[in-house]
């Protein structure tokens, strides 16, 4: 493939469309972290009423018990309700009698998302697993067909041009000038090494979880919206060069960064005066005690990760949630906070001192640090 009057390598932009042309695919299951231990149910309910819950993509799930069973000292059900991450329920079971005593099933499902963690039995005897999966609900059939890399390779006859061209029309890819690049409402500058994708500003009061969403993701908690696309912003970073890396904490309580997935973003805004531009961090306060108590202390003034969020049973997490930029541990968005105040859910809010007023309309930059600088250093400007 190649894109004319641009420097982008044909063979890597080849990699990222045909990787993208099945985003809707399901990733491979982590067996290891999937696979329940025998005390599976005696381990969650030990801290009853609270139930403590990690589920495989790393997520900890708190919620309160509110019916359980024993059988002969051992857990046989125990259901309730989910307050963190976010609200949702759960109910899981062990047979104690019958044809398979010792049978585990039961899910764990959030409200406002379209798969529920379900428990599924093998391979082989006794072990069982939690497994992320299409929810089942009246509108929904039980069995989805889920689109797979193998599903989405070009039919017979099709020319690999062919096929690489369709692509490029679906994801809209339309080149703008040399080494600029335009996908749907993204803008990727491969010179800055940057993208920018307009957005509005969604609240200025208030408790946040998310410094931008899409206009249909979690906008009672996010500083920013946008109508752009997570695919086409996740295509965009790909294309630049980015490697998502995954959330792992270090011993400081905050996310360790590799170089290749450190990322800075700014905001800016048109005033009456100078282009305004402000990092990211500055645009997010810490609140004191409460939301109405706010100190004058901001997000540290270091980068962002580029974890690239996850595939779940539905397809790709980030354009479900449409979440983009977490200021909380949240994998599926597809940049996390990096600090230590990433574990609390309870503190950030909008800078009003600084933020132009909701509903005003900015430009969202993501950008790489310049090649051969430290993940720290300042981006070019775009």
């Amino acid at each position: 493939m190649k894109i004319q009057g641009h420097p982008f390598r044909s063979a890597a932009v080849c990699a990222v469309l045909l990787h993208l042309s099945w985003m809707d695919g399901v990733g491979a299951a982590d067996a290891d972290a999937s696979r329940l231990p025998a005390g599976f149910l005696e381990q969650i309910t030990k801290d009853e009423p609270t139930l403590r819950l990690t589920l495989p993509n790393g997520r900890l799930v708190v919620g309160k018990i509110e019916r359980l069973q024993r059988v002969a000292g051992a857990v046989a059900s125990v259901q309730g309700t989910i307050h963190h991450p976010e609200p949702g329920e759960f109910a899981f079971d062990r047979q104690s009698s019958g044809t398979a005593p010792g049978q585990l099933t039961g899910h764990l499902r959030f409200a406002s998302q379209t798969t529920q963690w379900k428990i599924q039995a093998g391979p082989g005897e006794g072990v069982f697993r939690l497994l992320e999966l299409p929810a089942e609900d009246a509108f929904r059939p039980p069995v989805m067909v889920v689109p797979t890399a193998k599903t989405s390779l070009p039919p017979g006859g099709r020319s690999r041009e062919d096929a690489e061209s369709a692509l490029r029309k679906d994801l809209k890819i339309e080149p703008v000038s040399p080494g600029k690049l335009r996908i749907g409402i993204v803008q990727l500058d491969q010179t800055a090494r940057a993208i920018r994708f307009p957005a509005i500003v969604n609240m200025t009061a208030g408790l946040v979880e998310y410094a931008v969403v899409t206009s249909t993701g979690k906008c009672h908690e996010a500083v920013f919206s946008t109508k752009a696309m997570p695919r086409d912003i996740h295509l965009a970073m790909l294309l630049l060069g980015v490697k998502p890396a995954a959330c792992v904490e270090n011993p400081n309580k905050g996310l360790s960064i590799p170089a290749e997935a450190s990322v800075r973003v700014t905001a800016e805004w048109e005033t009456n005066g100078p282009l305004a531009s402000r990092l990211l961090n500055s645009l997010v306060a810490i609140a004191d005690q409460s939301p109405t108590e706010v100190t004058t202390a901001t997000l540290p003034d270091q980068p962002w990760l580029y974890n690239g969020s996850r595939f779940n049973g539905a397809g790709f997490a980030a354009t479900m949630e449409g979440s983009i930029i977490s200021l909380i541990n949240d994998d599926t968005a597809l940049i996390n906070s990096t600090g230590s105040d990433r574990t609390n859910d309870d503190i950030h809010v909008p800078n009003a001192k600084l933020l132009p007023a909701v509903g005003m309309p900015v430009t969202i930059v993501i950008s790489l640090p310049p090649n051969g600088s430290s993940p720290g250093a300042p981006p070019a400007r775009p």
